[in-house]
């Protein structure tokens, strides 16, 4: 849950995501069973030059 909530802050500050989308995020996210693949995505959420190269890193995972 730590690691959700960390890459949901993340989308805030580098993407300005709004309640409703970090809330959107943040369902999907806790889906993802893999702690690996919750460390990819928080990495993805960290390099991605726009929300939507985060988005197609999630879709690839869950």
């Amino acid at each position: 849950a730590g690691l959700v909530k960390a890459i949901v802050t993340l989308l805030r500050v580098r993407f300005g995501i709004d309640e409703a989308e970090a809330e959107a995020f943040r369902a999907r996210l806790e889906k993802v069973e893999a702690v690996e693949d919750l460390e990819d995505l928080h990495i993805a959420a960290l390099q991605a030059d726009a929300l939507e190269a985060f988005e197609r890193a999630l879709d690839e995972i869950s």
